[in-house]
């Protein structure tokens, strides 16, 4: 059962580790270009990175949630019968 959706799990955590590596060291650049050294420059693009991703992800992750749920309630069900 959870062998199914490990794989699509494991790929959301791979380009959402590529999104904020790619992100981080844009960020990094531009501190280094600009010098600016404030902390909180970093969190702001890596907050809109991840709000930005999980938008256009959100579609994909539902219907893998939906699709897990209902195999999971199918081998319940399989189970009384």
């Amino acid at each position: 059962m959870a062998e199914a959706a490990a794989p699509d799990l494991l790929d959301l955590l791979r380009l959402a580790g590529a999104l904020a590596a790619v992100v981080g060291l844009v960020v990094s650049v531009l501190q280094v270009a600009t010098s600016i050294q404030d902390v909180t420059v970093t969190f702001i693009p890596k907050i809109l990175a991840v709000f930005l991703a999980t938008l256009f992800t959100l579609h994909w992750m539902m219907r893998l949630m939906i699709e897990f749920t209902q195999r999971v309630f199918a081998m319940i069900a399989g189970v009384n019968a």
